[in-house]
């Protein structure tokens, strides 16, 4: 009974030193990073890859790495692409590519990648991009995992966690010889169009000078002849049907406009005032229908009217001889 009972309090107790392990695993789940520190000279180039340890599941990765630009630089292992890209591992298939570049002013590396149908989710170890790292000056830069984020097939979040390793530029280090890590032929990927920020320079906005409005005259149409049946109907006395107007007259240049409108007019005015002058005329003549039958000498002689006709006839009267 005693050795029963030994034996269940041991089983108790490494059930409850064993269960906090197991979740704190379950928690951290994959790690993503660089787990090995690297060692190169100025000049030398160094293949660091970017693992994944424990993946369960895995079928798309989000991750941001970052280095020291003065101490690092970064070969393109794509030069059929435009920027600089990092090479593609061999843990997950090629698929919908999002972002792969690395920004050499700013040290940071962005890799955006999911599998497609009928690629099958990841689980265990693996590489999933490799960077070509070259030595700018002695130093050291710290491999830094920005964030990292898993998903499996159906779009869930997997727990992860980043682990950065140091990166030391010497003048004394060894020549690298390491194996060449294997990485995927980029043409199985398919690029997405995204809208992320570039270093291309926008467009400065050149200020402009607001156009200030100025007063504009309206100009009236004046025309340039007149009809003859407007003409005739203001001789006769009725209301011209076409009425012409004019721009009323101002200081300034409206003065000088009307001169002008007027000095391509005159033989209009003097045409209206020819006429008015024969119709006046013709109607003086009209009312006198007794003169138009005398000679001119009659009608400049004074006293030719009609008591002077009465005394000739009386005159003639008493000269004439008695009938018998």
């Amino acid at each position: 009974m005693t050795y029963m009972k030994r034996l269940l309090t041991l089983s108790l107790a490494l059930c409850l030193c064993v269960l906090p392990l197991s979740l704190a695993l379950a928690q951290s789940g994959g790690q993503v990073g660089v787990f090995d520190e690297q060692l190169l000279a100025p000049g030398a180039r160094v293949e660091v890859p970017i693992e994944i340890r424990g993946a369960v599941d895995l079928y798309a990765i989000d991750i941001e790495l970052s280095f020291d630009p003065a101490m690092l630089s970064a070969e393109d292992a794509d030069p059929s692409m435009d920027g600089v890209q990092p090479a593609l591992g061999t843990f997950l298939d090629a698929g919908l590519l999002l972002f792969n570049n690395i920004d050499l002013e700013t040290g940071i590396v962005r890799f955006v990648m999911s599998q497609v149908n009928p690629s099958e989710p990841k689980s265990g170890d693996g590489i999933l991009l490799v960077l070509y790292l070259v030595g700018k000056t002695a130093g050291e830069s710290f491999l830094t995992v920005n964030s990292v984020t898993l998903s499996d097939r159906m779009g869930n979040e997997l727990p992860s966690s980043g682990v950065g390793a140091m990166i030391t530029v010497a003048e004394d280090a060894p020549v690298v010889t390491s194996t060449s890590v294997p990485v995927q032929e980029p043409t199985g990927v398919i690029v997405v169009p995204t809208l992320a920020a570039t270093n291309t320079p926008l467009p400065t906005a050149v200020p402009t000078a607001t156009p200030v409005p100025t007063a504009t005259s309206v100009s009236a149409a004046v025309p340039t002849e007149v009809p003859a049946e407007v003409v005739a109907e203001e001789i006769a006395g009725g209301e011209p049907t076409n009425v012409v107007t004019f721009p009323v007259v101002g200081s300034g240049g409206e003065q000088e406009e009307e001169g002008s409108v007027m000095a391509g007019i005159w033989w209009i005015l003097l045409l209206v005032g020819l006429a008015g002058a024969g119709v006046a005329v013709y109607l003086r003549l009209r009312g006198k229908p007794g003169d138009a039958g005398l000679t001119d000498a009659q009608a400049t002689t004074p006293g030719t009217d009609d008591g002077g006709d009465e005394a000739l006839e009386n005159e003639t009267d008493q000269t004439a001889p008695p009938l018998g």
